[in-house]
């Protein structure tokens, strides 16, 4: 719990260290994102059947204090972009939803899944999608990505990779964990085990600089003690 609250980089130092957090489209005849790194059969934890209703709308939620803005937008653009949802929503615009229809005393919360469960008996089924990321040591890290039913409050699909940072995480990460989830809304995951990549442009060769970093926390500020150099492979703590 606590390595997934660390603040692991300066975001400001990103830019210029590889491809982290940009999002780009997915390919037009796989609807599936660019990378060098198949999905695995080994990957995929949990797989229920995709419910259509899951169509309607989709919450995205980060388990942070404070959740990386950036961290955030790459999720809901890219999921926005696979076109599978009609709506791909955050916190902030559930928060609106329910005090435009002054459900307040219907929905005590947007924040925990008794709240959301709360909400689907106002609304619908909807998915709530959340998304993770874990440094692990070193050079390595983890990212999770599931699925759950706000109706039921049950786990519909999950996914896990580990993923070596030379040069960004955006290919060796975050790009698996969105093609593992298309390809289980699609109903294609018998195929997961298959090549569920296309050829990537990047370059993902070891380099000599030291691996862009990423946190699904954004960093709170920082005194000078716990200040280090972006590139350094331990974490910041706040």
């Amino acid at each position: 719990m606590i390595r997934r609250l660390l603040a692991i980089a300066l975001l400001t130092g990103l830019a210029g260290c590889g491809t982290t957090l940009k999002p780009i489209k997915p390919d037009s005849t796989t609807g599936l994102f660019t990378t060098t790194v198949a999905v695995k059969a080994a990957d995929i934890k949990v797989a229920e059947r995709f419910d259509p209703a899951y169509q309607r709308m989709m919450l995205l939620k980060i388990n942070a204090e404070r959740p990386n803005p950036e961290f955030v937008t790459y999720f809901q653009t890219s999921i926005k972009d696979t076109g599978i949802f009609e709506k791909v929503l955050t916190k902030s615009d559930l928060e609106t939803m329910v005090i435009e229809h002054q459900w307040q005393d219907k929905v005590s919360s947007v924040s925990d899944l008794l709240g959301l469960n709360l909400l689907s008996k106002q609304i619908g089924t909807f998915l709530i999608v959340e998304a993770d990321a874990r440094w692990k040591g070193g050079y390595n890290f983890e990212g999770t990505i599931q699925a759950i039913d706000a109706s039921t409050g049950k786990t519909v699909f999950k996914s896990e990779q580990q993923a070596f940072n030379w040069d960004g995480l955006d290919v060796p990460l975050f790009r698996p964990m969105l093609n593992a989830f298309v390809l289980w809304a699609k109903g294609k995951l018998p195929d997961a085990t298959v090549a569920a990549h296309a050829a990537a442009p990047e370059s993902v060769q070891p380099s000599a600089q030291a691996p862009a970093q990423t946190a699904v926390q954004a960093p709170a500020p920082a005194s000078a003690k716990n200040r280090r150099p972006y590139g350094s492979p331990q974490p910041i703590t706040y």
